[in-house]
């Protein structure tokens, strides 16, 4: 197949979402072994979904629930370390701005910050 495109959508968030879709599938004449690719959040329920109706595809996490995720992973290691750090205080918008978007004086405590904190 190369045009990539939305097959299914449902509301729902459980792992039986999938077998909705492996039905409605069948359903159009599809195969359910050619699934290659299945783009989800990391939702627990929908992994085990994966695994139970499409364990030969492989997940790809959308972009978005992931840079979420490691946002809110950041965060909480930079709150944990500006209790011990004067450098790191008042600084969280300097981690999650793009760096064109920064001033030189917010680009050099960065820099500094990375370099203190690798």
């Amino acid at each position: 197949m190369d045009a990539h495109r939305t097959l299914f959508a449902v509301e729902g968030k459980d792992s039986e979402t999938f077998g909705a879709f492996k039905t409605e599938l069948q359903r159009k004449g599809g195969d359910p072994e050619k699934i290659k690719l299945i783009s989800m959040d990391m939702s627990p329920a929908f992994i085990s979904g994966r695994d139970e109706y499409f364990p030969q595809a492989e997940i790809v996490f959308d972009k978005f629930h992931l840079v979420q995720y490691l946002n809110k992973a950041l965060d909480e290691v930079r709150k944990a370390e500006h209790k011990n750090c004067d450098l790191l205080k008042c600084e969280r918008y300097t981690f999650l701005r793009n760096r064109s978007k920064l001033s030189q004086e917010k680009l050099r405590k960065l820099d500094k910050m990375l370099i203190s904190y690798p």
